[in-house]
Formats: C-alpha cells, sequence, structure tokens
C-alpha cells in the first residue's frame, strides 16, 4: 500500500489533495456550517445563558426591591444601604451584557468559523499546493486554529461557569430570600408604626370625662412606646439590611468572575494552547525541513 502511494505521481497527489479541500469547504459552507450557526443545536449552552440571565434579573429586582422599601424607614440610619443597593444595578447590567453576548456569539462565531474562516483557510492551502509558498501554509494553519477557538472559547467557558453557578446557587438564591424577608418586614412594621393614636370615640365606654382627662397622657405614652419600637425596629432592621447587602456583593462578584472573568480565562488558555501547537509544528517542519 505504501509502495502504491509513493508510486503516485506529484501531480496526481497535488489533484486529489485539491479535491479533498474542495470537499472541506464545501461542507465546511453547508453542512458543518448550517449546524454551528443553528441555535437549536446550541441550546444546552443557550438554555444555561438564559438560566443566568433570569438569576441576574432577579437579583436586581430584589436589590431594587430593597432599596426603595428602605426609604419607608424612619430616619437616615439606613439611606447609606439604599444607595448602596441602588449602586449595584449597574454591576448587574454589566453582568446581562456579558451574559447577552455570550448568547449571541455563540451561533455567530459558529458561522465566522465555518463559512468564512475554515473556506478561507482551505484555498490558501489550495494556493499552497500550486505555489509552495511556505507563508501560505503557515497563515492558513493560523486561521484554522483561530477558527476552533473562536468556535469552542464560548461553549467551554459557560461549562466551567455552569459548574461554578452550581456550587454558589443555594447562596444567591438565600440571597433573593433574604432580600424578600427583608421587604415585608419592613412593610409590615411601617404599617403598624403609622396606625393613629386613640380617638376620643374609642373612649366613650369609659366615660366622656374620663377621656378627656387621660387623652393627654394617652398620646404621650403612645408617642413614647411608638417611638421606642421605631428605634429598636430601625436598629434590627439595619443591620438585617447590611448582611442582605453583603450577600448582594457576594453575588455580584461571583457573577462578574463567571461571565466576564472565566471566559477570558478560557479564551487565554486556548489562545497559549494554540500557540504552542502551531510554534511545535513549524518547529517539527523545519527540523525535517519541510519548510
Amino acid at each position: 500500500m505504501t509502495e502504491k502511494i509513493k508510486s503516485i505521481s506529484p501531480k496526481t497527489l497535488r489533484i486529489v489533495q485539491t479535491v479533498l479541500l474542495i470537499l472541506v469547504t464545501v461542507l465546511s459552507l453547508t453542512v458543518i456550517g448550517g449546524w454551528a450557526s443553528n441555535a437549536e443545536k446550541q441550546a444546552g449552552t443557550i438554555q444555561a445563558l438564559d438560566e443566568k440571565k433570569e438569576t441576574v434579573l432577579e437579583l436586581a429586582a430584589a436589590a431594587a426591591a430593597t432599596s426603595v422599601t428602605i426609604t419607608l424607614l424612619p430616619g437616615d440610619a439606613a439611606t447609606p444601604i439604599a444607595d448602596q443597593l441602588a449602586e449595584l444595578t449597574n454591576y448587574f447590567l454589566l453582568i446581562l451584557c456579558a451574559i447577552y453576548l455570550e448568547k449571541y456569539m455563540v451561533t455567530i462565531t459558529g458561522v465566522v468559523a465555518f463559512r468564512f474562516l475554515i473556506p478561507i483557510a482551505c484555498a490558501l492551502l489550495i494556493a499552497y499546493l500550486y505555489t509552495k509558498k511556505p507563508a501560505l501554509k503557515r497563515l492558513s494553519l493560523r486561521i484554522i486554529v483561530f477558527a476552533m477557538i473562536l468556535f469552542f472559547v464560548i461553549p467551554c467557558s459557560v461549562w466551567v461557569t455552569t459548574m461554578i453557578d452550581r456550587t454558589y446557587e443555594a447562596s444567591i438564591q438565600t440571597t433573593i430570600n433574604a432580600a424578600t424577608s427583608a421587604n415585608s418586614e419592613i412593610a409590615g412594621e411601617t404599617e403598624e408604626n403609622t396606625a393613629t393614636p386613640p380617638s376620643a370615640d374609642e373612649e366613650e365606654e369609659k366615660g366622656f370625662l374620663d377621656s378627656i382627662q387621660n387623652l393627654p397622657d394617652t398620646i404621650k405614652e403612645f408617642a413614647s412606646d411608638a417611638a421606642s419600637s421605631v428605634t429598636q425596629f430601625t436598629a434590627k432592621t439595619t443591620e438585617e439590611l447590611k448582611n442582605v447587602l453583603h450577600r448582594f456583593i457576594e453575588a455580584i462578584a461571583v457573577m462578574i468572575i463567571t461571565s466576564c472573568v472565566i471566559p477570558v480565562i478560557v479564551l487565554v488558555i486556548f489562545i497559549f494552547l494554540g500557540k504552542t501547537i502551531l510554534n511545535s509544528e513549524f518547529s517539527n517542519r523545519k527540523s525535517h525541513g519541510i519548510l
């Protein structure tokens, strides 16, 4: 078999290689390109990104609701917390933009890789077969490696971030529940504190004169109890809101890492591996005198 291959003339071998490269180009433009650009074929990656998007929206809504609810508290003790929660919206927006970018790039990278880059690389290889210019072959190999990096970087980064998200899923849900609980508690206590003091009509059962005489003392006692209750509630609630704020900051830190940092790290690793492969390939070919 080896002798038969060696007996093939260089011209015939070049024609066969050209036909194979043309076949690869056609398959890349039609079958593989259509599969890579089909959103249904990337359903797993898109679903993971959609779940992350819903989590970010829930956290953003909880932070905004808590910030608004804090304004119902008397005094300004919790106002800085409300301001901090309101500023977190910018970070949630950044994370959301990164998720949407990844979601749309899933299909776009497939189109770019298999309907543009791979055909260009095949054309350069065909040109190399007839010109024997090493620069064409080196460029085609670089384009192929870049196309593979472009196509696989997002699915791989989503796979890594999904594992991290599963680890912190319970913590993020706890943050949302804590914010909801704090909102309900503040709203309920605010309604209780807005109750009006006993009116003269309610005191008619004890007698009109007793009502008139005891009304100032009743009002003072009611005001004192209400002030004491509000002070205690505000102090307690402020501590709870600080914990909620800390949880939100922790959740944002995790999401920035998974949505912004991890994809960049995966891209850098892929580029490093690509350079290593290309440098190794070129070194081997130079050592054998091929290039």
